[in-house]
């Protein structure tokens, strides 16, 4: 049995049009009975916000259980050269 006990934060990224790739993470804890070798996938891996591709992966996609709480990380990337539909000198989405 598996639980996600600390839920992950937001993968914040700070990208200026048309410039250098933009990198984030987010960390979370999971707890698995011990002993027991357990995975782990994120539901999508990509999608576009404010006009921005971007990609998300895990930076580990499994363990084995020790009965206590194990730190895990979603890193994120916007590539570089993206214009975005931004407006304004700062935008924001989720």
């Amino acid at each position: 049995m598996c639980n996600l006990t600390t839920a992950p934060g937001n993968i914040v990224f700070t990208y200026t049009g048309f410039g250098a790739a933009a990198n984030a993470s987010a960390t979370y804890g999971v707890t698995c009975t011990s002993y027991l070798p357990y995975t782990m996938a994120l539901d999508a891996t990509s999608g576009t916000l404010l006009g921005l591709s971007y990609t998300v992966n895990l930076a580990s996609s499994g363990g084995t259980g020790t009965g206590v709480e194990q730190s895990y990380a979603i890193n994120g990337t916007i590539p570089a050269g993206q214009s975005g539909t931004c407006r304004s000198g700062s935008s924001s989405s989720s």
